[in-house]
């Protein structure tokens, strides 16, 4: 068990250090009011992290070899606890060989998840891309076996995954957020 988290821990360090160059180093938190349509701050967050609602989130990067990438993040919550978790990560150019560093890696994590019910992962290459695609749905996952995986870097006591701890963990990458609270 702990030759598997040891691994996971590598192929996150891996995937971490494939992206370089972080643009953002804050998490911008901004809500639409239902009634004005207008989006406003509220809080350290910008959002009630207690709420429900969604996020729409990206995160900007710079790939290795001359990649771009793109972080796509959509959250569902309710009362502070994340629902589903839905991450695009696509990452394109004409250097095959750094697109095909990034396909090894990210299968590489697949298999970590594989028999993990309700976390979908699909690695797709095209000729200039990669994607990951990965959709959690922690209403329904068994999530003692990611955090055997990945950590309890952001479940509560009873293995909830919460939007704040989530947050927190986005803002050191650079993660930007918007999104209409219910």
């Amino acid at each position: 068990m702990k030759k598997v988290k040891r691994n996971s821990f590598i192929l996150l360090m891996i995937c971490l250090f494939l992206m370089v160059g972080c643009k953002k180093n804050n998490v911008e938190i901004m809500n639409m009011s239902s009634k004005t349509g207008k989006y406003a701050k509220d809080g350290a967050y910008n959002i009630n992290v207690n709420g429900s609602g969604e996020l729409d989130c990206t995160r900007e990067a710079t790939a290795i070899g001359d990649l771009e990438a793109e972080f796509h993040y959509y959250v569902t919550y309710e009362k502070g606890i994340m629902l589903v978790l839905h991450s695009v990560e696509k990452v394109s150019g004409d250097n095959q060989d750094a697109l095909k560093q990034y396909e090894d890696a990210y299968n590489k994590i697949k298999d970590n998840y594989k028999d993990i019910k309700y976390y979908d992962m699909d690695v797709k290459r095209e000729k200039n891309s990669v994607t990951n695609d990965t959709v959690i749905n922690y209403t329904k996952v068994d999530t003692s076996k990611i955090i055997k995986i990945e950590g309890n870097n952001i479940y509560n006591d009873k293995n909830k995954p919460e939007l704040k701890k989530w947050l927190t963990l986005g803002k050191k990458t650079g993660l930007t957020c918007k999104g209409v609270i219910n």
